[in-house]
């Protein structure tokens, strides 16, 4: 493909550059889909209805985390294959990646529909909500093999080096989202339930898009129906690297859930506030002054883990980098059942109740698994020092 960018030859910066930045648009494209259906869904819908997407929203994004963390071994073991040379390997990987995760997406679908009213009582979703929730979360589940099948083409596509076509089906896939939203909400008066079908066909649309990209361009190793089929050894590989990452992001993730049960404990209005982040941002969304000034609040905890959570992001994509995932899984658990969780339900406990301090709990996670990683980190460099004058 044209789109590729070599990192075994050459100067790293540029190529590193013009590859990651790709890779965190888009990512942050992803992240808006909930944020436009309660966007769409705040203005034309009621209070129940912002609830319902913003707890289905919260409960589809643990998923699609887990898919996204399985997904990423497919990047690095096609970057390690490609990089040693073994072309001839890469197609078996994508055989296995597609097979496996065909399965995965089938049998995520299966639990949810059994398993999303319990899920929804366990997020405390408010009494109105609880039905829409409910809806929301089983046609996003319906949805769960687009979900899965765009993770892996665009794994694949930033494995071989191209990460600039998953960002482009990515902003195709959130323009068709808005529009979706405006049409099955606005016009519909669908509510939660027209916004999770706009994201569903969203998703489909983007597959069908990156399968035609595939079709037309093609690979630059061999490639064929027959190695559409689950290689044990490849498959071995690619969980023994994907499954820590999928693991951390994973229960770090519940942690949030659980923060959201915590205070979606507290009723409808302040559930909304603990995802409309910001005096501006909650603005768009509300014109509830309560609302407003509470969410600035929950803010200004927030806004401190932004100055210090890059570093700890750092720490991570260098030791997955190096192969040490099960230390990034083990301080990611740590940071969020052993830090996160204690520190949120105690300050909820305090009264009176401020989303401020219940906000602290992230900063604080922050900072203790930053602290273990740069532990880690020295002790790496006195054994290597230790190795060198051996």
């Amino acid at each position: 493909m044209k789109q590729e960018i070599q990192f075994t030859e050459g100067k790293i910066f540029q190529p590193l550059f013009r590859f990651a930045l790709p890779v965190l648009l888009a990512m942050c494209l992803q992240s808006m889909y909930g944020a436009v259906d309660l966007l769409i869904v705040g203005q034309f819908g009621v209070a129940a209805d912002v609830s319902a997407v913003a707890t289905g929203s919260q409960m589809m994004q643990m998923l699609t985390i887990l898919v996204t963390g399985l997904a990423a071994g497919i990047t690095i073991l096609l970057g390690q294959t490609i990089g040693s040379g073994k072309l001839e390997e890469a197609g078996n990987i994508i055989g296995t990646a597609i097979c496996f995760f065909l399965l995965l997406a089938l049998a995520i679908t299966g639990v949810m529909m059994f398993a999303t009213e319990p899920f929804a009582t366990v997020m405390h979703a408010p009494k109105k909500a609880f039905a829409s929730t409910v809806q929301y979360v089983k046609i996003c589940s319906g949805g769960m093999v687009f979900i899965a099948a765009y993770n892996v083409l665009g794994s694949i596509f930033r494995g071989i080096g191209d990460s600039r076509t998953p960002l482009m089906t990515v902003i195709f896939a959130c323009v068709f989202n808005i529009a979706g939203d405006l049409f099955f909400v606005a016009v519909l008066g669908m509510a939660a339930e027209g916004a999770a079908i706009a994201t569903v066909l969203a998703q489909a649309l983007s597959v069908i898009l990156c399968f035609f990209i595939i079709r037309k361009r093609g690979f630059a190793f061999p490639f064929s129906r027959k190695q559409v089929r689950i290689h044990g050894k490849n498959l071995g590989r690619m969980l023994k690297i994907s499954f820590p990452i999928a693991l951390q992001d994973g229960l770090v993730n519940i942690s949030f859930l659980a923060i959201g049960a915590i205070v979606n404990s507290l009723g409808i209005l302040m559930f909304s506030v603990t995802f409309f982040r910001g005096e501006l941002l909650a603005g768009i969304f509300t014109a509830d002054r309560q609302v407003v000034l509470a969410s600035a609040d929950y803010m200004k905890a927030y806004a401190i883990d932004t100055l210090i959570v890059s570093f700890l992001f750092c720490y991570i994509g260098y030791f997955n980098g190096c192969g040490k995932m099960t230390l990034v899984m083990v301080q990611g658990i740590i940071g969020a059942f052993g830090v996160r969780i204690p520190v949120s339900w105690f300050m909820s406990r305090l009264q009176p109740v401020s989303l401020f301090h219940i906000g602290l709990a992230t900063p604080c996670s922050t900072v203790v698994q930053i602290i273990l990683c740069t532990a880690y980190f020295l002790w790496l460099l006195r054994q290597e020092k230790k190795t060198q004058f051996d």
